[in-house]
């Protein structure tokens, strides 16, 4: 009997991407580039249909039309997910200018970290996220011991070579 990989012990730890489905993926594509600033382009490889994608920080963000996924019966406007803003209130001054309104006013998350959310054209709850600076130096505390996605494939990749 072989051993198993070490892949197969390992629980997954990192999101690498949030694909939204759309009736139409142009529309919803515009709302994130034009009103949240998100710098999606249009990605088309191996048999799906054109779609709009970027990388945020380490998660890939995208946004497929129906086709590209119809046997897994996916539906528009199940999706929440946060985003990371920096500046809440600015945030929300700029979207408010091109009339895109919270759906609760900010609301403390504990700490200082602040949340409020949006819907976007499909129906999915977006939620906009100010992180306290103890987050952040959580997060840097993680990189530094080698706790992040880069890390692991690095160390893994390393592992791999070595066998």
């Amino acid at each position: 009997m072989t051993a198993p990989s070490p892949l197969t012990q390992q629980p997954a730890r990192y999101l690498c991407a949030v694909l939204l489905v759309s009736k139409d993926p142009a529309r919803l594509m515009r709302f994130y580039r034009d009103v949240l600033g998100i710098p999606l382009g249009a990605e088309e490889h191996d048999d799906t249909a054109v779609h709009y994608g970027c990388n945020l920080g380490e998660v890939h963000f995208a946004i497929h039309p129906l086709e590209n996924f119809g046997d897994a019966n996916a539906q528009p406007g199940a999706v929440r997910f946060a985003l990371e803003v920096f500046d809440l209130p600015g945030t929300l001054d700029a979207m408010r200018s091109k009339g895109v309104s919270p759906l609760f006013p900010p609301r403390s998350l504990g700490g200082t970290s602040l949340l409020t959310a949006v819907q976007d054209p499909d129906g999915n709850v977006v939620e906009l996220t100010q992180l306290s600076p103890e987050w952040f130096e959580s997060l840097h505390r993680a990189q530094e011991r080698g706790d992040g996605m880069l890390a692991h494939w690095q160390q893994r990749h390393a592992d791999h070579r070595q066998a």
